[in-house]
């Protein structure tokens, strides 16, 4: 027997267990009505220190939003955000999170249900001066999700290009707070 043979008995040997497996797991209607739809997404927005002035009060961070959706309530909110930087993992801080249960049903949806969180963490620009993977891990098995890829960039502001003495320290909350209201009104809108 050649090896594909080989494996498509042991795939039909595997699926009639599979099948009943799934059929006692909760999430299993659930991503049944999904079919070709994502289980779980998640996006990105690096924000930069507007001048060096920010960059300094900022202590030298970014701040990066991450919008995550999953159709398993469970995997929410998410556990961590990192950067994968030559095989090294430097986990990022997290400023604060919203949650909230979504419905999303687009035209080709069959009314799927999403769980839906945006988190804001504080991204050391150091780390962002060579490729770093950005990747986060779901509450539950999901871990090393894949968000985006920052590589080196030239277009950099000099002030976080050249800066030599580069690293990172806690940011002023009133410089923090004022980024956040400026580059995300929708989700801190100002205060009076």
């Amino acid at each position: 027997m050649n090896k594909t043979a080989a494996l498509l008995a042991t795939m039909i040997v595997l699926l009639p267990g599979s099948l009943s497996a799934a059929k006692q797991d909760p999430t299993a209607g659930v991503l049944e009505r999904l079919g070709t739809e994502a289980i779980r997404m998640a996006d990105s927005d690096l924000c930069l220190p507007l001048n060096a002035d920010e960059y300094e009060a900022l202590g030298k961070n970014g701040v990066l939003r991450i919008e995550a959706s999953s159709a398993i309530s469970s995997e929410l909110p998410i556990k961590s955000a990192y950067l994968e930087i030559m095989g090294l993992q430097f986990p990022l801080t997290r400023i604060v999170a919203f949650g909230k249960y979504q419905d999303e049903a687009p035209a080709t949806s069959k009314g799927t249900r999403y769980w839906h969180q945006v988190t804001f963490y504080r991204v050391p620009l150091n780390l962002i001066k060579q490729s770093a993977r950005l990747a986060i891990d779901f509450r539950g098995a999901r871990r090393g999700f894949g968000v985006t890829v920052f590589e080196p960039s030239s277009e950099r502001p000099a002030f976080v290009r050249l800066d030599e003495y580069d690293t990172a320290s806690e940011p002023d909350q009133a410089a923090l707070a004022a980024l956040l209201e400026r580059e995300y009104p929708n989700d801190f809108p100002l205060r009076n």
